[in-house]
């Protein structure tokens, strides 16, 4: 239903159909963490859904990619895409983070498993066996009612140490394992740049005061650092990391959100 209004302010009302999907429905595909551990088994959410959220039953077909670090010409037209952010110290607590996609998606795979899903209504959760350190693309398809193909990509990054992660175009990244820890378990956070190797330092915090101050001394740009979950840690804790390369200061942030339940 839409309004219209001519010159004199008189409303003219009159129906629309407007078409947003060519298919009776749409892949909905998301990864359950920011990234996986190599030790874990990468878990994703995936639905078939129309633009009202109603949800469809079908038989999925998926292909996984192990994607290959960009050369040097890539690397230089990845950095050329439109809103790729540069590192900078001035604007790194403040601005938005990297659209991950956009770094990976013209970079060449190799397929490494195929499989099929039964996504329905009801079941929709489902996971891969662990996967080495590195960044991955999933290739998702199936179709309507209709016959009519429906396509969609799913990419995800699983972490290690860094080392092979390094080798990507990745100009920063700050991201932990869970986005809420209990007190007793592990944290897991991949930071850093790279663009930017050689020894960082970190700063766990618990609002000023510092809890932890971990020199990382690697040749890697992109790190791994693991931390245990302490009841200090409750309300109000954060990572800090920066690193000083080519008289050029990098650095990131994350908060570290702690829940007062203790793990069984």
């Amino acid at each position: 239903s839409v309004s219209v209004f001519d010159e004199s302010g008189r409303s003219i009302d009159d129906n629309a159909l407007f078409s947003a999907s060519k298919t009776e429905f749409l892949i909905n595909a998301t990864a359950s963490k920011d990234f996986f551990k190599n030790t874990e088994k990468p878990e994703f959410t995936i639905k078939l859904e129309d633009l009202n959220g109603a949800l469809f039953n079908g038989d999925l077909s998926y292909e996984l990619f192990e994607l290959t670090p960009p050369n040097e010409e890539q690397r230089k037209k990845i950095k050329k895409l439109p809103g790729i952010i540069r590192p900078s110290y001035r604007e790194s607590y403040f601005r938005g983070k990297n659209d991950f996609v956009t770094l990976f998606e013209t970079l060449d795979g190799k397929s490494i498993s195929k499989g099929r899903w039964a996504v329905t209504k009801d079941k929709h959760e489902f996971g891969l066996s662990p996967l080495n350190e590195g960044v991955y693309r999933m290739s998702l398809s199936t179709k309507d009612s209709l016959n009519r193909k429906v396509d969609a990509q799913l990419f995800f990054i699983t972490a290690q140490n860094g080392k092979k992660l390094s080798a990507f175009y990745i100009p920063e990244i700050t991201l932990l394992s869970k986005s809420e820890y209990k007190i007793g378990e592990t944290a897991t956070l991949l930071f850093g740049s790279s663009e930017y190797p050689g020894h960082m330092v970190g700063f766990l915090l618990k609002h000023q005061l510092l809890i932890d101050n971990p020199i990382f001394k690697t040749s890697q740009g992109i790190k791994v650092y693991d931390f245990k979950i302490t009841e200090s840690m409750f309300n109000g804790s954060s990572f800090v990391w920066f690193s000083v390369y080519d008289n050029e200061v990098i650095q990131g942030r994350q908060m570290v959100v702690v829940s007062n339940e203790h793990k069984r």
